[in-house]
């Protein structure tokens, strides 16, 4: 298939019954397409997927690398971070960072967190991003150093800012 572009519904084409297994495969086919890219950072990357009009969203289990994610490792999560499906299954604590967002932005469905080295090397500067070209135009005005880390990533408030 390659050069093809395969065309994959869209989860509002999918009947309600099956749209929780559908969300699941598209998150699964998301984590490999990431760590494809070569975006993940370790256990330090996070992705998530709300499921459509409920206050949970679907993750993988703690631990496992981008790569090393399978359909038994993607379960149901409360924002709360209490999980739903699979027994002693242990999810990244930091994910209050997603459950905020998605609390407050109700149009959000997705979040992807990653470590790029490039994005890292840049934030260590201390700087913000200033538009040099016209590919960086769409920037403009949309980049923000987040200077306020208390380094405290277990608490809820980092998702609240």
């Amino acid at each position: 298939m390659s050069g093809q572009i395969v065309r994959m519904p869209s989860i509002r084409e999918v009947d309600p019954h099956d749209r929780k297994e559908k969300l699941r495969q598209d998150l699964l086919f998301a984590f490999h397409v990431v760590d494809m890219l070569g975006q993940p950072s370790g256990m330090g990357s996070h992705l998530t997927a709300r499921l459509p009009g409920s206050e949970t969203f679907l993750v993988h289990v703690h631990n496992f690398g981008f790569g090393e994610v399978t359909p038994d490792l993607i379960h149901e999560a409360y924002f709360e971070l209490n999980v739903l499906s699979g027994e002693n299954v242990d999810i990244n604590p930091t994910l209050h960072i997603h459950t905020r967002i998605y609390m407050a932005r109700p149009d959000v469905t997705c979040i992807l967190h990653t470590h790029a080295k490039h994005v890292t090397a840049l934030s260590a500067t201390g700087e913000n991003i200033t538009v040099l070209t016209q590919g960086g135009a769409r920037l403009y005005d949309e980049c923000v150093l987040f200077d306020e880390d208390d380094g405290v990533a277990l608490g809820k408030e980092p998702g609240s800012a």
